[in-house]
């Protein structure tokens, strides 16, 4: 995942601003973890191992980002963006 470096900044970094959680489709949890520990990487995923959420969110592709507001609506889904901390920022507060 070439954005993963720019999750974690903005997890380690913004958290303040908005939460963040990366969704494995379909990965198995020893792959993440080897993921995440061989990088270094601290963000949280959750594990969608059936697709079940990625069909809820009607995700097409892969990265897809989907912004969530204070009130629980989807504000925005970005399909193929890899986006940087300082775009993360903006998009949450966007979103409010």
């Amino acid at each position: 995942m070439e954005e993963s470096p720019e999750l974690d900044r903005f997890y380690r970094e913004s958290s303040e601003v908005a939460n963040l959680l990366v969704v494995a489709v379909q990965d198995t949890e020893e792959d993440v973890t080897n993921f995440l520990q061989s990088n270094g990487y601290q963000f949280p995923v959750m594990l969608d191992l059936d697709g079940q959420l990625a069909k809820e969110y009607r995700i097409q592709g892969v990265p897809t980002l989907v912004v969530i507001d204070s009130q629980g609506e989807i504000s925005r889904t970005l399909v193929g963006v890899k986006p940087t901390a300082e775009d993360l920022v903006t998009l949450a507060k966007e979103a409010g």
